[in-house]
């Protein structure tokens, strides 16, 4: 049996349902599916992290890190 991969790129969702969420959790730690990280910054920089957010810079999810 053939194994086929598909790539999907989600920019956004709003009104996901719980069902939704706890579906892409179950999928991130099966390892279908990596998200793209852009920065990590450590939580007392919090408020770097929010500027840089807010530049739209970012190509992927911010992180912030305890």
């Amino acid at each position: 049996m053939s194994r086929v991969t598909i790539q999907v790129k989600i920019a956004g969702v709003r009104g996901a349902t719980r069902r939704d969420q706890q579906l892409c959790l179950e999928l991130l730690a099966a390892g279908q599916i990596n998200p793209i990280i852009d920065r990590a910054f450590p939580l007392a920089e919090a408020a770097e992290a929010h500027a840089y957010l807010e530049s739209q810079r970012q190509v992927g999810k911010v992180i912030l890190l305890p």
